[in-house]
Parts: C-alpha cells; sequence; structure tokens
C-alpha cells in the first residue's frame, strides 16, 4: 500500500478517536442563582426553585446541589417567529440514523462517530480482501507477492491498531467510548403572548416534592439525572404524589428492614402508568427487599400486610412480581399501593 494511503488511513481512524475523547470534555453549564452566585450547598432536598440544574460542585450522586439564597435564574428565551418554532430536517440521512432534527444533535454526533467506526473496519477488512486476492493471483511473480504481503500487513495493522485504540480508551473512561453527551436538551421557546407555564398545585391529600422527600426521612430519593423536576424523565419527583402513597412507602421499609431503600420513580414523566394523584412509585431493588416481597407474596400477606395491589419486575424477578404481567426492562420493582 501506497504511504499516502497509510496516513490517509490512520488519519481518519484517529480523527474519529480524538473526537470521541472530546465528547466527553464539556461538561454541563449551570444556570446562576439570583443571588448571582452558580454554586450552592449539597442537600438531599431543594427548595421548590432552588435546585441548579446542571452544577457540578456537589459531588456525592444521592445529593442535588442548591442555591444558598434566592432562586435558580431560568435562561432568556428568545421569541419565535413561527408558531412551530424553529426544526431543521436533515436532507440526507446518515447511516442508522432514523431521526434528526435541531432537537436530536446528540443523536446526530452519535451516528457520525459510530458510522465513522463502521468505515475504517470495513476499510481494513476491504483491503486485507484485496490482499489476499492479490497474493493468490500473483503466480509466483515475487514482486506482485511482495506487494501483497504488504498490503494484507498494514491491513491486519490497522485493524490491530483500532482495537487497541478502542480497548485503550474504554480501559481509560468507558464514556470515550459509549459516546454519552451531557448537558444538551431542547430549550423551549416563548411565543409572543403566550401565557407562562404554571407548576400545577397538589389538591388535597398530595405531597409537593419537598414535602415528601421530607416525610420519607432516611429513604433516599435518586434518579440518573440527580434532579427532582416533575417535566424532565431523568429526573424523580414526588409532586403531587399521594400522602397514603408516601406512608405505605415508610410501613414497607419498616417492615423489610432493608437499608439502604432507594425510590427511583415517582410522578415524573416519562412513565405510562405513574403521575400525581397516583399510588405507584419505583423502588430499587436489593436482595434485602427482593426475598421480603417473595415471602410476603407466598404467604399472600402483600396486599394485607404492606397494602401492596402490584408489582411489576423485570423477566429474572418475576418470583415477586404480583398482579402483573408486564415485563420491566431494568432490575427494580414497580410497586402500586392500594389507594
Amino acid at each position: 500500500m501506497p504511504k499516502n494511503k497509510k496516513h490517509f488511513f490512520l488519519l481518519i481512524f484517529f480523527s474519529v478517536f480524538t473526537f470521541a475523547s472530546f465528547l466527553e470534555a464539556s461538561p454541563a453549564q449551570a444556570q446562576s442563582c439570583s443571588d448571582g452566585s452558580d454554586t450552592g450547598a449539597c442537600s438531599a432536598v431543594c427548595a421548590s426553585g432552588t435546585d441548579i440544574p446542571g452544577a457540578t460542585g456537589c459531588t456525592d450522586p444521592t445529593k442535588m446541589e442548591c442555591c444558598s439564597g434566592g432562586t435558580v435564574t431560568p435562561p432568556t428565551t428568545t421569541p419565535s417567529t413561527s408558531a412551530g418554532g424553529m426544526k431543521y430536517v436533515l436532507l440526507e440521512k446518515i447511516p442508522g440514523l432514523t431521526n434528526a432534527d435541531g432537537s436530536d444533535l446528540p443523536k446526530y454526533i452519535k451516528a457520525i462517530y459510530s458510522t465513522g467506526l463502521v468505515v475504517i473496519v470495513l476499510s481494513a477488512l476491504f483491503m486485507l480482501s484485496v490482499g489476499g486476492f492479490m497474493y493468490l493471483t500473483s503466480a509466483g511473480n515475487t514482486s506482485a507477492m511482495g506487494t501483497a504481503k504488504e498490503v494484507i500487513f498494514d491491513s491486519i495493522i490497522g485493524l490491530v491498531i483500532a482495537l487497541s485504540a478502542w480497548l485503550l480508551l474504554n480501559v481509560i473512561n468507558p464514556d470515550l467510548v459509549n459516546v454519552t453527551i451531557n448537558g444538551l436538551s431542547a430549550t423551549p421557546i416563548t411565543l409572543p403572548g403566550a401565557p407562562a407555564p404554571v407548576t400545577p398545585v397538589p389538591t388535597a391529600g398530595q405531597y409537593t416534592d419537598a414535602q415528601a422527600r421530607t416525610a420519607l426521612g432516611s429513604i433516599q430519593v435518586t434518579s440518573s439525572g440527580n434532579c427532582n423536576r416533575q417535566n424532565d424523565p431523568k429526573c424523580t419527583s414526588l409532586e403531587g404524589i399521594p400522602i397514603s402513597t408516601i406512608n405505605n412507602i415508610k410501613r414497607l421499609q419498616t417492615q423489610s428492614g432493608c437499608t439502604p431503600f432507594t425510590v427511583t420513580g415517582g410522578t415524573e414523566i416519562g412513565h405510562a402508568s405513574h403521575g400525581s394523584g397516583k399510588p405507584i412509585v419505583d423502588v430499587g431493588k436489593t436482595s434485602c427487599l427482593y426475598t421480603f416481597l417473595q415471602n410476603n407474596k407466598a404467604s399472600g400477606t402483600l396486599t394485607s400486610g404492606s397494602n401492596i395491589s402490584a408489582i411489576c419486575a423485570t423477566s429474572s424477578d418475576q418470583a415477586v412480581a404480583f398482579n402483573c404481567t408486564y415485563r420491566e426492562p431494568v432490575p427494580h420493582f414497580h410497586i402500586q399501593f392500594t389507594p
């Protein structure tokens, strides 16, 4: 293989992996508090409107960062000139990317990265096949055989470098090869004359998020996004959860004696059956809780003893499933209490 072609192949390869290594380098920018600061205190519960989205000062994954004074200053939005907002659709699709518009930038970048890796591997395999064909058809010509061997050798070296680079990045930080992009989300557009969104006030018999977290005491509430916004599926919100449900959660934790006991899903959007006013929560799976639920299901005391009307679980945890045929995709217990 000519030297310039080898250099071009290696340049493409290292460009893709260098690009991947920088995707995690830009952290999410935190919004500022109304008192001018952009950092706050770590707390298990933030007062309504004081949690700082994207803040990185709190290293405890079970807590969130709250403004020490004032509330979070909302981002400034630019009024749209059209009722539907601005939306850009690609004319040419990227292989493996079925939907791409202005709100799909993370998916768009991931598709570019994945396509680049596929091109590198297929190019190496193609050149390996070409080298093999050249060797078989050399008919004893020493010069042709030497050229074929060089092509085969360079192709194998390219594959080894690709696999070694992937392995090295995976050992250093798995996120470098998983291409996780944080801090990018759709920005709401405020239309001229449109009323500001209003947070619903829980009705009688329901808790606000702050009240529910306080009532739970030592019971942890966690989420993948480390937040409590009800309109964000990455958060865990308890806004509008029935007071009786919080009491039943505490009762279940006391009866089981399991520690830690973690609530991983509440009334936030993104669930088919969760919502304000519904006695449904997701609870983290532990061996202690698994044993307790299995034993109480066998004895027939789930409803009478723990006020549980249904439990959904994964395919491997059907021993604790109760009045539910749905199979959860990830390990946790979807629990519905009696009203």
